[in-house]
């Protein structure tokens, strides 16, 4: 489920936090209330939601580390 992963920015040079993966922020695209965001890490494409706000979060190119709810979350290998 989109909503089901998480991003926080990522300082230039950390390490992400046990338990979570490090990405790159690649785009976004206004849904009203929320933001879809489009993520790459290890190669693949993910794709989340995270709530609209006033000033942007992220920006094309952020380093970003990304959680999961893992009770809601679900994989599909294509």
């Amino acid at each position: 489920r989109y909503e089901a992963v998480q991003l926080t920015p990522l300082a230039p040079g950390a390490s992400p936090a046990p338990g979570t993966l490090r990405g790159t922020f690649e785009g976004v695209l206004f849904l009203g209330t929320s933001l879809e965001v489009n993520v790459q890490s290890h190669g693949l494409n993910l794709f989340g939601t995270v709530p609209a706000s006033q000033e942007a979060p992220f920006w094309v190119g952020q380093d970003v580390q990304i959680s999961f709810d893992i009770q809601n979350t679900k994989v599909f290998h294509d």
